[in-house]
This record gives structure tokens, sequence and C-alpha cells, in this order.
């Protein structure tokens, strides 16, 4: 499990270029939900990108360099937090429950000896994957339940399906300005939903996309092509047109216009059979993970964040 973790962070941190130009049509992280890769990543960059469909796009990153100004201005409006007793800063992960988990995890591997107290960051990281990777485990799905997911999702498992999108990104620069970030998208959807004329120019003006200089158009999306969250709200949503809510990746914040879609045929059981059992698997390895987490929150004092409703974000 630690090389899979080791391989979701090195897909994260060094995407596929193609001749120094990374296509974001394709990119799909299979991992990026996992628990404990958001823990780690999070702590050493914010992704400044977007979901695109056929061009290729320039990529870059904001590391904690680009996101210290935006940080330090709000740093008197962002709570304290602390791990039993040792404080941790918000701004050193996505989400400040993040950078709680982080903090929670180094001091338990701490106690098991798996890290000395002062590591450097990257120390630290691989004592948290040899943690996870001891404490725990990952049960493979049976052909019976990989079967029962099958044909109760029929309509995932179509080749040759395609959807016609567009999009508007709001990116998150920084956890101090999430809410205000929110706020704008969710202010800029209402008034879509009411006048869906004006997506264009909204994308041109706020989309942090480059498919922005398109009005935000992606052009035809086949199912994977993009991030799962982004699947997951073209593909099985049954709206056209703008859809009622924001769509959260690991890019930021997005709202998604469907402008047609073209069915499909179903793919054979054999064809997928693997695949779902991957999933499967993966989900079932989030909500261990999670649990874990939990049950350590639960023996901890923790000051400033809940959690125990912790999701995967």
């Amino acid at each position: 499990m630690a090389e899979r973790a080791d391989r979701a962070i090195a897909l994260a941190s060094r995407l596929p270029f193609r001749s120094g130009i990374a296509t974001f049509a394709g990119i799909r992280i299979g991992w990026t939900r996992h628990i404990i890769f958001l823990v780690l990543v999070a702590t050493d960059m914010v992704k400044r990108a977007g979901v695109t469909g056929m061009r290729p796009v320039r990529f870059g990153f904001a590391g904690p360099e680009a996101r210290g100004d935006a940080a330090s201005e709000n740093e008197d409006d962002v709570q304290e937090i602390s791990v039993n007793g040792i404080s941790v800063d918000p701004a050193s992960a996505q989400t400040p429950e993040l950078a709680a988990v982080r903090e929670l995890l180094r001091q338990h591997a701490r106690t098991l000896d798996l890290v000395a107290e002062g590591a450097d960051p990257e120390t630290v990281n691989s004592a948290i994957r040899e943690l996870i990777a001891q404490e725990v485990a990952m049960a493979e799905p049976t052909e019976a339940e990989c079967r029962r997911y099958y044909d109760s999702h029929q309509e995932i498992f179509q080749s040759g399906a395609r959807v016609s999108a567009r999009h508007i990104l709001f990116q998150i620069p920084s956890p101090a300005v999430a809410a205000d970030v929110r706020a704008k998208a969710e202010g800029t959807l209402a008034d879509l939903l009411e006048d869906a004329e004006g997506f264009e120019a909204a994308a041109r003006k706020l989309s942090s996309c480059p498919s922005s200089q398109q009005g935000g158009r992606l052009g035809q999306l086949s199912r994977g092509q993009t991030v799962p969250e982004f699947d997951r709200a073209i593909f099985e949503a049954p709206e056209m047109g703008v859809l009622p809510d924001l769509v959260q990746t690991q890019f930021g914040l997005h709202i998604i216009a469907v402008d047609e879609r073209t069915a499909g045929t179903s793919m054979p059981f054999e064809q997928v059979e693997d695949q779902i059992a991957e999933n499967l698997a993966r989900q079932g390895y989030e909500q261990a993970v999670r649990q874990y987490i939990q049950a350590l929150a639960a023996e901890a004092k923790i000051v400033g964040v809940n959690l125990a409703t912790l999701s995967a974000q």
C-alpha cells in the first residue's frame, strides 16, 4: 500500500508532460481522494490547474511560497489549532483539518518509533506512509461484490459515451480565502441558473482554467478524461445545461454546463471486473483510513478543528 501512496505522490508532483506541455485530458489520479495522499501532498502544494478538454495547456503549481502572501494577510482570522498541545499551522495544508490530521499521524508514528522528533518533512511523510501501511489493511472485494456493483451502476460502464461541457473554475489558493471563493462561486452559479446566456462571459472573466479563453468550452469528453468528481457530475447528473450544484475537485470549485450527451454501449462485466475491484478496494481502504484517523482523534486532545466527521475530500 505504501507503494501505491508513493506512486500517487509522484503523479501529483510530476504530471505526464509531453514536450514540456501537460495535457489535463487524461489526468486521472486514481488515489486522489485517498486520505493519506491528501495529507501528504497538501502540505507541499496547492494545484493551480483546471480540467480541460482536447487542447494541451501549460501547467503550473503554486507552492508554499506562492500561497504565503494570501495566507499571511488573513493569518489573524484563522483559529489556533493544536494536537495534544502541539501547535499546528492551518495554512500548511489544503484545509486546517488535513493539517491537524498530518500532525496527529506524525505523533502516532513517533510513539511507534517510526520517526524521530524533529525529523524533516520528507522523513515524516515516509513515516506516515509506513504507519498507514502497517496499521490499515486493504480488503479485496469478491467477484460477487463486483458483480453487484456492476449490475447497480450500468450507467457507468458505457463505452463510447461522450459529453460536451463547459465549466468555470474558481481556484482556492489558500484555506484562509476558501469561504470567500466559495461565496463568489455560489453567487455566480445563482446568476447563471437565472440567465445561462451569461456563461461564456462569466467564464472569460472569472475562470482560472485556460479554457476560459474559449468561454469555458472543453469540447467532447469521454469518461475517464477528467478527475472522478468532474466525471460523475457530467456523466451521471440527470440535468442538462447549467448544473444546479458546485462541483469540488482537487483543482477548486467548478460551475459546469452540460450542452450535449451521446449515449454509449454497455461494456461486459468481464471487461470491467478488474476496474470495479480496484475501485471497491480503494473505497474500502479510504473508509478504513478515515476510521483509523477518527479512532486516533478520539484519544487525542485536538483544539480548533473537528475530525469526528472526517470525509474524503
